[in-house]
Protein backbone atom coordinates (compact mmCIF):
# COMPACT_ATOMS: atom_id res chain seq x y z
CA UNK A 1 0.00 0.00 0.00
CA UNK A 2 1.17 3.63 -0.92
CA UNK A 3 -1.19 5.77 2.13
CA UNK A 4 0.77 9.21 0.50
CA UNK A 5 -1.08 8.93 -3.02
CA UNK A 6 -4.58 8.64 -3.97
CA UNK A 7 -5.64 7.26 -7.01
CA UNK A 8 -8.46 9.06 -9.29
CA UNK A 9 -11.34 7.13 -10.44
CA UNK A 10 -14.32 8.24 -12.69
CA UNK A 11 -16.11 6.60 -16.27
CA UNK A 12 -18.94 4.65 -13.44
CA UNK A 13 -21.18 2.10 -15.63
CA UNK A 14 -23.99 0.54 -14.07
CA UNK A 15 -27.65 -0.04 -14.69
CA UNK A 16 -30.52 2.23 -13.69
CA UNK A 17 -32.46 -0.86 -12.31
CA UNK A 18 -30.23 -3.43 -10.44
CA UNK A 19 -32.32 -6.78 -11.07
CA UNK A 20 -33.53 -8.66 -8.87
CA UNK A 21 -33.14 -12.24 -9.96
CA UNK A 22 -29.48 -11.98 -12.01
CA UNK A 23 -26.26 -10.80 -11.42
CA UNK A 24 -25.57 -7.39 -12.60
CA UNK A 25 -21.72 -5.68 -13.39
CA UNK A 26 -20.82 -1.96 -11.73
CA UNK A 27 -17.03 -0.74 -13.17
CA UNK A 28 -15.28 2.17 -13.25
CA UNK A 29 -11.57 3.19 -14.26
CA UNK A 30 -9.04 4.13 -11.53
CA UNK A 31 -6.19 6.31 -12.91
CA UNK A 32 -3.05 6.99 -10.92
CA UNK A 33 -1.80 10.04 -11.91
CA UNK A 34 1.60 9.47 -10.26
CA UNK A 35 5.22 8.63 -11.19
CA UNK A 36 4.90 5.63 -8.67
CA UNK A 37 3.14 2.38 -8.94
CA UNK A 38 -0.04 2.74 -6.24
CA UNK A 39 -1.79 -0.38 -4.87
CA UNK A 40 -5.13 0.67 -3.21
CA UNK A 41 -8.50 -1.35 -1.92
CA UNK A 42 -11.34 -0.18 -3.89
CA UNK A 43 -14.92 -1.13 -2.80
CA UNK A 44 -18.67 -1.68 -4.16
CA UNK A 45 -21.03 0.13 -1.72
CA UNK A 46 -24.63 -0.09 -1.85
CA UNK A 47 -26.39 2.26 0.38
CA UNK A 48 -23.08 3.57 1.79
CA UNK A 49 -22.40 -0.21 2.85
CA UNK A 50 -19.46 -2.07 1.81
CA UNK A 51 -20.65 -5.04 -0.27
CA UNK A 52 -17.60 -6.21 -2.40
CA UNK A 53 -13.82 -5.29 -2.13
CA UNK A 54 -10.91 -6.06 -4.14
CA UNK A 55 -7.19 -5.07 -4.38
CA UNK A 56 -6.02 -2.64 -7.14
CA UNK A 57 -2.45 -2.04 -8.45
CA UNK A 58 -1.80 0.78 -11.25
CA UNK A 59 1.57 1.76 -12.42
CA UNK A 60 2.44 5.03 -12.79
CA UNK A 61 0.64 7.22 -15.15
CA UNK A 62 -1.67 4.86 -15.98
CA UNK A 63 -5.31 3.46 -15.54
CA UNK A 64 -7.58 0.33 -15.47
CA UNK A 65 -10.93 -0.65 -14.86
CA UNK A 66 -12.00 -2.18 -11.70
CA UNK A 67 -15.97 -4.36 -11.94
CA UNK A 68 -17.71 -5.45 -9.41
CA UNK A 69 -20.24 -8.54 -10.34
CA UNK A 70 -22.99 -8.58 -7.82
CA UNK A 71 -26.21 -9.43 -6.70
CA UNK A 72 -29.56 -8.84 -5.18
CA UNK A 73 -29.38 -10.95 -2.40
CA UNK A 74 -25.64 -9.99 -1.73
CA UNK A 75 -26.95 -6.71 -1.71
CA UNK A 76 -29.29 -7.26 1.18
CA UNK A 77 -27.14 -10.04 3.07
CA UNK A 78 -24.73 -6.96 3.71
CA UNK A 79 -26.88 -3.66 3.38
CA UNK A 80 -29.91 -5.05 5.40
CA UNK A 81 -31.84 -1.78 5.91
CA UNK A 82 -32.54 -1.46 1.64
CA UNK A 83 -35.64 -2.25 0.70
CA UNK A 84 -36.91 -3.85 -3.36
CA UNK A 85 -38.09 -1.32 -5.29
CA UNK A 86 -36.97 1.78 -3.70
CA UNK A 87 -33.88 3.86 -5.07
CA UNK A 88 -30.47 4.19 -3.52
CA UNK A 89 -26.85 5.65 -4.10
CA UNK A 90 -24.16 3.24 -5.35
CA UNK A 91 -20.61 3.77 -5.81
CA UNK A 92 -17.53 2.62 -6.24
CA UNK A 93 -14.63 4.00 -3.68
CA UNK A 94 -10.58 3.91 -3.19
CA UNK A 95 -9.16 3.53 0.40
CA UNK A 96 -7.65 6.51 -0.54
CA UNK A 97 -11.26 8.17 -0.34
CA UNK A 98 -11.87 9.24 -4.24
CA UNK A 99 -15.58 7.74 -5.03
CA UNK A 100 -17.47 7.64 -8.49
CA UNK A 101 -21.58 6.74 -8.37
CA UNK A 102 -24.66 7.00 -9.45
CA UNK A 103 -28.32 6.47 -8.81
CA UNK A 104 -30.16 2.73 -8.77
CA UNK A 105 -33.35 1.52 -8.50
CA UNK A 106 -33.55 -1.90 -7.02
CA UNK A 107 -36.72 -3.74 -8.34
CA UNK A 108 -39.01 -5.72 -6.87
CA UNK A 109 -41.29 -8.64 -8.13
CA UNK A 110 -39.67 -10.73 -11.31
CA UNK A 111 -38.06 -9.19 -13.83
CA UNK A 112 -36.74 -10.44 -17.70
CA UNK A 113 -33.93 -12.72 -17.96
CA UNK A 114 -31.49 -13.86 -20.40
CA UNK A 115 -34.02 -16.65 -21.58
CA UNK A 116 -36.28 -14.06 -22.74
CA UNK A 117 -34.00 -13.24 -25.67
CA UNK A 118 -33.38 -14.54 -28.57
CA UNK A 119 -30.26 -13.25 -30.20
CA UNK A 120 -29.47 -13.47 -33.72
CA UNK A 121 -26.18 -13.15 -36.27
CA UNK A 122 -23.83 -11.28 -33.81
CA UNK A 123 -20.67 -8.85 -35.30
CA UNK A 124 -17.41 -9.38 -34.07
CA UNK A 125 -13.78 -8.41 -35.35
CA UNK A 126 -11.34 -10.53 -35.76
CA UNK A 127 -8.38 -8.53 -34.66
CA UNK A 128 -7.56 -6.11 -32.17
CA UNK A 129 -4.85 -3.70 -33.22
CA UNK A 130 -3.67 -0.56 -31.24
CA UNK A 131 -4.87 2.31 -32.30
CA UNK A 132 -8.08 1.10 -33.85
CA UNK A 133 -11.84 1.32 -33.26
CA UNK A 134 -14.37 -1.37 -33.38
CA UNK A 135 -18.32 -2.19 -33.15
CA UNK A 136 -19.78 -5.06 -31.58
CA UNK A 137 -23.51 -6.00 -32.04
CA UNK A 138 -26.08 -8.80 -31.31
CA UNK A 139 -29.48 -8.14 -32.67
CA UNK A 140 -31.94 -9.58 -29.84
CA UNK A 141 -35.69 -10.09 -30.11
CA UNK A 142 -37.86 -10.18 -26.72
CA UNK A 143 -39.98 -13.36 -26.89
CA UNK A 144 -40.85 -13.19 -23.75
CA UNK A 145 -44.67 -11.56 -22.88
CA UNK A 146 -42.88 -9.16 -20.38
CA UNK A 147 -41.06 -6.31 -20.90
CA UNK A 148 -37.18 -7.04 -20.88
CA UNK A 149 -35.03 -4.15 -18.56
CA UNK A 150 -31.55 -5.50 -18.22
CA UNK A 151 -27.79 -4.99 -18.98
CA UNK A 152 -25.55 -6.27 -21.33
CA UNK A 153 -22.20 -6.91 -20.46
CA UNK A 154 -19.63 -6.79 -23.28
CA UNK A 155 -16.74 -9.34 -22.29
CA UNK A 156 -13.36 -9.97 -24.25
CA UNK A 157 -11.13 -13.02 -22.26
CA UNK A 158 -13.64 -13.44 -19.35
CA UNK A 159 -13.00 -9.79 -18.42
CA UNK A 160 -15.90 -7.08 -18.72
CA UNK A 161 -15.07 -4.14 -20.90
CA UNK A 162 -18.00 -2.10 -21.47
CA UNK A 163 -21.86 -2.44 -19.56
CA UNK A 164 -24.84 -1.22 -21.27
CA UNK A 165 -28.45 -1.23 -19.90
CA UNK A 166 -31.83 -1.59 -22.24
CA UNK A 167 -35.36 -1.95 -22.35
CA UNK A 168 -36.92 -4.26 -24.89
CA UNK A 169 -40.95 -4.46 -24.79
CA UNK A 170 -42.31 -7.46 -25.42
CA UNK A 171 -42.07 -9.12 -29.02
CA UNK A 172 -39.52 -6.32 -30.25
CA UNK A 173 -36.40 -6.21 -31.28
CA UNK A 174 -33.56 -4.00 -30.56
CA UNK A 175 -29.85 -3.91 -31.49
CA UNK A 176 -26.69 -4.29 -28.58
CA UNK A 177 -23.88 -2.53 -29.67
CA UNK A 178 -20.67 -1.19 -28.51
CA UNK A 179 -18.12 1.03 -29.51
CA UNK A 180 -14.99 -0.24 -28.38
CA UNK A 181 -11.30 0.78 -29.08
CA UNK A 182 -7.92 -0.89 -28.14
CA UNK A 183 -7.36 1.54 -25.45
CA UNK A 184 -10.32 0.38 -23.38
CA UNK A 185 -9.59 -3.31 -23.72
CA UNK A 186 -5.88 -2.34 -22.18
CA UNK A 187 -8.34 0.05 -19.31
CA UNK A 188 -10.11 -3.35 -18.49
CA UNK A 189 -6.36 -5.02 -17.31
CA UNK A 190 -6.23 -7.69 -19.96
CA UNK A 191 -2.89 -9.03 -20.94
CA UNK A 192 -2.20 -7.22 -24.33
CA UNK A 193 0.45 -10.14 -25.79
CA UNK A 194 -0.46 -11.62 -29.34
CA UNK A 195 -2.98 -14.59 -28.53
CA UNK A 196 -6.34 -15.52 -29.46
CA UNK A 197 -9.26 -15.09 -26.81
CA UNK A 198 -12.92 -15.51 -26.51
CA UNK A 199 -14.96 -12.21 -26.55
CA UNK A 200 -18.92 -12.70 -25.96
CA UNK A 201 -22.19 -10.34 -25.37
CA UNK A 202 -23.91 -11.66 -22.20
CA UNK A 203 -26.76 -10.59 -19.66
CA UNK A 204 -24.95 -11.28 -16.35
CA UNK A 205 -23.08 -14.51 -16.65
CA UNK A 206 -25.14 -16.07 -19.42
CA UNK A 207 -23.73 -15.93 -23.00
CA UNK A 208 -25.92 -14.55 -25.68
CA UNK A 209 -23.28 -14.60 -28.36
CA UNK A 210 -19.71 -14.79 -28.96
CA UNK A 211 -16.24 -15.48 -31.47
CA UNK A 212 -12.65 -15.95 -30.95
CA UNK A 213 -10.38 -12.83 -31.28
CA UNK A 214 -6.74 -12.11 -32.13
CA UNK A 215 -5.31 -9.33 -29.20
CA UNK A 216 -2.08 -7.96 -31.25
CA UNK A 217 0.08 -7.20 -27.85
CA UNK A 218 1.09 -3.18 -27.86
CA UNK A 219 4.42 -3.28 -27.23
CA UNK A 220 6.76 -2.16 -30.60
CA UNK A 221 8.81 -4.76 -31.27
CA UNK A 222 12.48 -4.11 -31.59
CA UNK A 223 13.57 -3.91 -35.52
CA UNK A 224 16.71 -6.52 -35.67
CA UNK A 225 19.50 -4.90 -36.65
CA UNK A 226 21.07 -6.52 -39.96
CA UNK A 227 24.74 -8.02 -38.89
CA UNK A 228 27.82 -6.00 -40.61
CA UNK A 229 30.97 -7.68 -41.56
CA UNK A 230 33.82 -6.97 -38.96
CA UNK A 231 36.54 -5.73 -40.82
CA UNK A 232 40.29 -7.49 -39.62
CA UNK A 233 42.92 -4.94 -39.21
CA UNK A 234 46.82 -6.86 -38.98
CA UNK A 235 50.07 -4.95 -37.96
CA UNK A 236 52.04 -3.22 -40.44
CA UNK A 237 54.33 -5.84 -40.71
CA UNK A 238 51.98 -8.43 -42.07
CA UNK A 239 50.02 -5.69 -43.52
CA UNK A 240 48.90 -7.23 -47.34
CA UNK A 241 49.96 -5.02 -50.35
CA UNK A 242 47.45 -4.15 -52.64
CA UNK A 243 49.01 -1.72 -55.73
CA UNK A 244 50.61 -4.23 -58.46
CA UNK A 245 53.93 -2.65 -57.87
CA UNK A 246 54.20 -3.53 -54.31
CA UNK A 247 53.17 -7.23 -54.72
CA UNK A 248 56.33 -7.35 -57.45
CA UNK A 249 59.01 -9.26 -55.73
CA UNK A 250 61.88 -7.72 -57.51
CA UNK A 251 65.48 -9.72 -58.20
CA UNK A 252 68.52 -10.51 -60.14
CA UNK A 253 66.45 -14.39 -60.79
CA UNK A 254 63.25 -13.07 -61.05
CA UNK A 255 61.53 -10.55 -62.70
CA UNK A 256 58.39 -8.46 -61.80
CA UNK A 257 55.80 -10.45 -62.53
CA UNK A 258 57.55 -13.58 -63.23
CA UNK A 259 57.45 -16.26 -60.87
CA UNK A 260 60.32 -17.05 -58.84
CA UNK A 261 63.48 -19.75 -58.73
CA UNK A 262 62.59 -22.95 -56.35
CA UNK A 263 65.58 -23.93 -53.92
CA UNK A 264 66.83 -27.07 -55.75
CA UNK A 265 66.91 -24.34 -59.00
CA UNK A 266 69.08 -21.79 -57.22
CA UNK A 267 71.37 -25.31 -55.71
CA UNK A 268 72.53 -26.51 -59.04
CA UNK A 269 73.23 -23.34 -60.36
CA UNK A 270 75.30 -22.26 -57.87
CA UNK A 271 77.33 -25.57 -58.29
CA UNK A 272 78.21 -24.84 -61.74
CA UNK A 273 78.69 -21.39 -61.19
CA UNK A 274 81.82 -22.67 -58.35
CA UNK A 275 82.74 -25.51 -61.22
CA UNK A 276 83.51 -22.57 -64.00
CA UNK A 277 85.45 -20.68 -61.91
CA UNK A 278 87.31 -23.47 -61.08
CA UNK A 279 88.15 -24.38 -64.69
CA UNK A 280 88.44 -20.76 -65.25
CA UNK A 281 91.56 -20.47 -62.52
CA UNK A 282 92.97 -23.72 -63.99
CA UNK A 283 93.43 -22.65 -67.46
CA UNK A 284 94.56 -18.86 -66.61
CA UNK A 285 97.33 -20.39 -64.12
CA UNK A 286 95.82 -17.81 -61.86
Amino acid sequence: MTPDIDLSIGEFQAPATAPNDRQFVVLATVSNPTETTVTREVTYRFARTAVAEKTVTVGGGERTQVAFAVTADQIEATATAVQRGRTYDHSIVTSGGASVGDAVQLRSGSSASADSLAAQESTFPTDFREGERYTVTVPVRNVDTAAFDGQFVYRIGGTTVETRSIEIPAGQRRTVEFEVGYGDVERAAFPLTSQIVTQSIAVGNTSLASGDVTVHGSATETATETPHATPAFVDGSDETTTTVEEACERGFFARCGQTTFDQMTLTIIGTASSVLAILYELFTGA
